[in-house]
């Protein structure tokens, strides 16, 4: 349970991350494709004036939306953004993508401006951010929901550590009996967990569970298909040692697989007890 939440959190993160790099690259090509689309027509307003001096000598009047200016001192050719009085409040300044070129008029070279307003296209981006804002806002609520859901299902409720007593009464010696015997037998299946002479194909326990992971000792005993039957965790403990480190049978209630099963509890304690639960 703690390496499916571990590796949920990564994936939430994950996602996040990819979801940023795609609004990103959403917002930068929308913006790339609208300024493409108001260079293209200025482009086509430009030859279509061109193409109109060379039939008759003399500009048009202009015939599409936009502003146009001329003239006689030289300037910078190509695009630029620029900022220009709105039409009717004049106090007031658009964003426009201009275009100057030079065209020959009476055998004079004149300076032409062709000007697009881009208000237009700021509204669109801005809607497009919004859009891309409430998506992100919507995505970070719904991780945080199932992560709160995980969380809530998989965190284990208050209980008590350590050693636990029955009878406030019972012998000190015992009690300390009890707490040497059982660290012994912990530490003895730390030992044994990382050892590859359990088996013969030079395997060990920890290899496919690091640390006691993914064992749930918390949810025998149960109904495994191996058997046909409920076992306990000391029976499944055997049949790994048997089918994946093709080592021998071990003695139920022995050394090694008491050892084994102390070192295991010890590893997932904190669990709640979930008697039957299908898996590992």
């Amino acid at each position: 349970m703690k390496l499916l939440a571990a590796t949920n959190r990564y994936y939430l993160v994950l996602a996040g991350l990819l979801f940023s790099l795609g609004s990103g690259l959403l917002y930068f090509g929308v913006l790339w494709a609208l300024q493409r689309a108001v260079e293209e027509r200025l482009f086509q307003q430009r030859d279509y004036l061109t193409r109109a001096v060379r039939r008759t000598g003399r500009l048009p009047a202009t015939p599409f939306e936009g502003r146009m200016s001329v003239g006689t001192a030289p300037q910078p050719t190509g695009l630029r953004d620029v900022q220009l009085p709105e039409p009717l409040e004049h106090n007031e300044l658009e964003p426009y993508r201009q275009l100057t070129f030079a065209l020959a008029l009476g055998g004079r070279p004149r300076w032409v401006s062709l000007s697009k307003s881009l208000l237009e296209t700021e509204h669109v981006r801005g809607l497009v951010l919004w859009l891309l804002l409430a998506a992100s806002l919507s995505s970070l609520a719904t991780a945080a929901i199932l992560q709160g859901r995980e969380v809530s299902r998989e965190a284990p409720r208050a209980m008590p550590r350590g050693v636990h007593l029955q009878s406030s009464n019972l012998p000190s010696e015992l009690t300390m009996r009890t707490e040497e015997e059982t660290l012994k037998a912990i530490k003895r299946g730390e030992a044994l967990w990382s050892d590859r002479t359990l088996g013969s194909n030079g395997q060990n326990c920890n290899m496919c569970h690091a640390d006691g992971s993914a064992t749930h000792p918390e949810t025998y005993p149960k109904f495994k298909q191996q058997y046909g039957r409920v076992v306990t965790t000391q029976e499944f403990i055997n049949w790994c040692l048997i089918v994946a480190l093709r080592g021998q049978k071990q003695e139920l209630g022995g050394e090694v697989l008491t050892a084994l099963e102390a070192y295991q509890a010890y590893a997932n304690r904190g669990e709640i007890l979930e008697i039957g639960v299908p898996g590992p």
